[in-house]
């Protein structure tokens, strides 16, 4: 496609600025969370917006993400103040699943992204999974919440379950230890040790090169490789 790029295959923009690995990213992304961190203590989502914007038009969606949202998101939870993390964590996954569009039809290994079932936190899951689309693989994004009958229902393919307080019931531990998910969060050393399965990094960047080499693995053991407009 003309003017697509190398991040995502599906949306038309153009170069950014910065690149991941770009020595300046840590700098404009430090300086963008400030503004961006007033607006949302103030309720001011256009500004919120406007901050954004900026900050997708210099550098790819993944790396807006793991620089700026992620880490602002944790300083805003932090300061404890419930009506402002809420904003704020309804912000975020609006504006990157806005980015994130098209990431289930990319031609690749198929990767399902979860959170546990009382699990709602999913900014970390989405950044996961821009960091894959960006990698090349094709993503099913199932959300907060996922009960662990939809879990044992996917498909062939490697599936990654996003596990901050480990509250899992003894018939839901029995089930992801047969589905062997990889898991990402607080909770996912510990749990993965009892489970038997792979914990994902915290940096969020390492994990998706973790997670995309274990989906193609995996993907060429069962030939999980088209989208499903492919077959």
């Amino acid at each position: 496609m003309r003017g697509a790029t190398a991040h995502h295959p599906y949306r038309v923009t153009p170069p950014h600025p910065l690149g991941a690995d770009d020595p300046g990213i840590s700098v404009t992304m430090e300086s963008l969370a400030e503004r961006l961190e007033r607006a949302l203590v103030r309720f001011r989502s256009q500004s919120a917006d406007n901050v954004l914007d900026e900050a997708l038009a210099a550098a790819p969606a993944d790396v807006v993400a793991r620089e700026l949202i992620v880490p602002l998101f944790a300083r805003i939870e932090a300061g404890g103040d419930p009506a402002v993390i809420r904003f704020a964590a309804s912000l975020f996954e609006f504006r990157l699943l806005g980015q994130a569009r098209g990431w289930e039809r990319i031609h690749g290994p198929r990767v399902a992204l979860a959170c546990a079932p009382r699990e709602q936190r999913t900014l970390a899951l989405i950044t996961l999974g821009l960091g894959l689309a960006a990698r090349h693989c094709r993503v099913e994004y199932l959300g907060g919440f996922t009960p662990i009958t939809t879990l044992c229902e996917q498909p062939e393919g490697l599936t990654v379950v996003a596990v901050h307080d480990d509250d899992l019931t003894p018939p839901e531990r029995a089930a992801l230890r047969d589905l062997a998910p990889a898991l990402l969060g607080r909770a996912a050393p510990a749990l993965a040790q009892e489970l038997g399965t792979v914990a994902l990094p915290a940096d969020l960047d390492a994990a998706a090169a973790q997670t995309a080499s274990l989906a193609h693995e995996r993907s060429s053991r069962t030939g999980d490789a088209a989208s499903p407009g492919e077959r």
